[in-house]
């Protein structure tokens, strides 16, 4: 039975969890980047004939010590290759831990006029430093709304951490359509709707004597611990950032018994 989950999405052009960057928030037609080398050379200025009909993503890349990734429009693209100058080469230099070297920035110079570079360069700087700012508030808001959440599921709870008592009794009880629906809000639902759910849900349960998940005797360690618990016993900080990070609905079931395991030794 999941948990409730609050929508921590950052951005939809977000990937792979990073901030997405987009170079082309200027008209002015100046030069992205690519993977420069350890030993830091210039970008080769050679005649790209290439025609770009779709937009460049490139991944992996760094901002400020973040992960980001880098979206080149194709006309961008096109637009720099016309003056000799690789964009995806330039963009993968641009956000290494070196940045441009002087001999690239030089070459850019040459092809656009250092004014236009330089003021393109400070406007992207300042952009992606506000796009960083938004995403880094967003991520510590979302972690704010998950413990705002689990807090008022252990406020509804009576102030105990009786989740994993509730699954058990749930999925016992509970037929597979009301199961169903349960998950879905509390994965897709709103706070307020997640909360009359985990309420009506604890009522019955309460209803029902409050009794405890099963649990089998380990004869090796000679303790009791949930009958299919695939990891350590945890605490309820442990518990708790399963919840922030998502790793919680990956595998409810095996979560909350890891958590009884944790109450029955007292963690």
């Amino acid at each position: 039975m999941d948990a409730p989950v609050v929508d921590n999405t950052i951005d939809e052009n977000v990937s792979t969890g990073t901030p997405a960057v987009d170079p082309a928030q200027n008209p002015v037609q100046n030069p992205p980047v690519e993977n420069a080398p350890v030993d830091q050379k210039p970008v080769e200025t050679t005649t790209d004939t290439t025609t770009f009909t779709e937009d460049i993503s490139l991944s992996g890349l760094k901002f400020d010590g973040q992960d980001v990734t880098v979206s080149i429009p194709a006309d961008l693209a096109n637009a720099v290759a016309e003056k000799g100058i690789n964009a995806e080469a330039v963009t993968k230099e641009l956000y290494s831990e070196k940045g441009l070297s002087d001999e690239t920035r030089n070459k850019l110079n040459e092809a656009f006029g250092k004014w236009q570079v330089d003021a393109y360069l400070k406007g992207l700087d300042a952009l992606n430093r506000e796009n960083m700012t938004r995403f880094k508030t967003d991520a510590e808001n979302a972690t704010k709304a998950q413990e705002a959440a689990w807090n008022d599921t252990i406020e509804i709870m009576g102030g105990q951490d009786r989740w994993a008592d509730m699954d058990a009794w749930a999925v016992k009880n509970l037929s597979q359509e009301d199961m169903d629906e349960f998950n879905a809000v509390m994965q897709n639902g709103t706070l307020k709707m997640q909360k009359l759910m985990i309420r009506d849900l604890w009522n019955q349960f309460e209803a029902a004597g409050k009794p405890n998940a099963p649990a089998t005797l380990d004869l090796e360690k000679g303790e009791n611990i949930p009958a299919t618990n695939t990891g350590g016993a945890i605490s309820q900080k442990e518990y708790f950032d399963a919840f922030k990070n998502g790793e919680y609905r990956k595998d409810p079931k095996g979560w909350d018994e890891r958590r009884k395991a944790g109450m029955l030794k007292g963690i």
